[in-house]
């Protein structure tokens, strides 16, 4: 699971990558409300995200499994519908491979290539729930996480906010906005499993577009556990109709 590449999409397209090299760290001189206010209308001044209720998202993911394999590349396609349908779906040569989907408290797991789903069991459920809810437009930082602290710093030559996300019994999840416009620019966290284990995931905002009159994450790079993923979007609206099927199992 934790090399699903649907689930980088998601913190792809809502995040930004990695607390490496972080110097100069000072205390903030904002607040964390006073930062999500800023971030809001510096991504969404038209205030355009309250009124989505549907959107499709499709991205680019080129793979690089290491120097002795060829990169791949595959496009997922995101739907979502508020407050709580998904269908995450990853494509190969214009196929579908794989999906994730959530509806409501229900979610399944599709492998076409068996041609079969299996629901998620309930041990997991809290865990895909909350990758739903990053990837609601909608959702604030602090909606989401019980403590947040922040401070200044800088990686590289960049001045930065650093946001430190708690919730109970989980790794911290660091999030960066740049000092100089409020728009995210980096995410990191060890992502604590239900089995105890973690992964490493970190993910890098390299450019935003305007889509649909707000700021996209057009392209990033993530680094899940080691496999370095690039993911570019291709394809973004919002509001437009969605089948009830697409948020049910497929006919296989």
């Amino acid at each position: 699971m934790k090399h699903y590449c649907i689930f980088s999409a998601v913190a792809a397209f809502l995040l930004a990558a990695g607390c490496s090299s972080v110097r100069n760290v000072t205390p903030s001189d904002l607040s964390v409300a006073e930062l999500e206010a800023k971030k809001a209308y510096a991504v969404d001044p038209g205030k355009r995200i309250k009124n989505i209720k549907t959107y499709i998202l499709r991205k680019e993911i080129t793979t690089n499994h290491g120097w002795m394999e060829p990169e791949t590349i595959q496009m997922v396609e995101i739907k979502y519908q508020a407050p709580d349908k998904m269908n995450m779906m990853t494509f190969d040569d214009n196929q579908p491979t794989h999906a994730l989907i959530i509806n409501g408290n229900q979610a399944w797991r599709v492998d076409f290539a068996q041609k079969s789903y299996d629901p998620i069991p309930t041990s997991e459920l809290k865990n895909v729930k909350f990758m739903q809810k990053l990837a609601d437009p909608n959702s604030k930082m602090s909606e989401l996480f019980d403590q947040i602290t922040v401070d200044r710093c800088t990686i590289g030559d960049e001045p930065l906010y650093r946001l430190t996300c708690l919730n109970e019994g989980q790794n911290p999840f660091y999030y960066f906005l740049a000092a100089s416009d409020y728009l995210p620019r980096r995410v990191a966290s060890d992502v604590k499993q239900e089995n105890g284990d973690s992964y490493f995931y970190e993910s890098q905002i390299l450019r935003y577009q305007m889509y649909e009159g707000m700021l996209i994450p057009d392209e990033t790079i993530i680094n899940l556990d080691g496999l370095m993923q690039k993911g570019k979007v291709i394809y973004y609206k919002i509001n437009l109709p969605i089948d009830a099927k697409d948020f049910m199992p497929p006919t296989l």
